[in-house]
């Protein structure tokens, strides 16, 4: 039997359960931090997909009926450079010796790579040119070029489909990526990574995606 003097001094009943909920909310607290902090971290890792990127050069974004954002500059977006947003293997080259007729021809020449740090991410860049600086199974740094944009492939240009015959002079129709890729992406671009090769770069890579392009990869 317990005392009268160990009831009175024993905490009223509210009080603990008042302790056990602060104790739930700090807790709680520390996870959201730690959450938002480690959100922070993996959304800024993400280099953008050519130099002078801008969100306002996506012309149609990522939905469920279209997981891919179509991206080009208002003029000057053909044969520029594509880059590798992080570090990746090249999964797959999508060039004119190996494309089908079903929907990878509609999307043209394309690349795929694979996050090293996430091997379930990917990233499609469809209606490239037809030469590619580098090989499957190569590894590609961030930022490091591995297509040009074109307009290959099934391309709309003002509602009307851009022929072929009108797909090679200026002003280049159609001209556009296809970036298959994580509904996220855009949000994990740290737009203070700088996008860096100059001239002679250029025209190596230019002179290399050839020479692969000759010999079939």
């Amino acid at each position: 039997m317990v005392s009268p003097k160990a009831e009175s001094n024993a905490p009223p009943p509210h009080f603990l359960n008042l302790l056990i909920l602060l104790a739930n909310l700090l807790i709680l607290l520390a996870n959201l931090c730690k959450i938002n902090i480690n959100y922070a971290i993996m959304i800024k890792n993400l280099c953008v997909p050519y130099k002078d990127f801008s969100l306002w050069h996506i012309t149609q974004t990522w939905s469920d009926g279209h997981k891919a954002f179509d991206i080009a500059k208002p003029v000057g977006s053909f044969g520029i450079w594509l880059v590798a947003m992080e570090n990746c293997i090249v999964e797959n080259i999508m060039g004119a010796d190996n494309l089908d007729n079903g929907w990878e021809y509609e999307r043209g020449f394309g690349i795929l790579l694979r996050s090293i740090a996430n091997p379930d991410v990917k990233y499609s860049y469809w209606h490239c040119l037809p030469f590619f600086p580098v090989k499957i199974g190569e590894t590609v740094l961030q930022g490091k070029p591995i297509a040009q944009m074109g307009n290959s492939g099934y391309v709309v240009s003002g509602g009307v489909v851009v022929l072929y015959k009108d797909k090679l002079k200026p002003p280049y129709l159609g001209t556009h990526c296809h970036l298959s890729c994580p509904s996220d992406t855009m949000d994990r671009i740290d737009f203070t990574k700088e996008i860096k090769f100059d001239l002679l770069t250029t025209i190596y890579l230019t002179l290399f995606s050839i020479s692969n392009f000759l010999k079939g990869r």
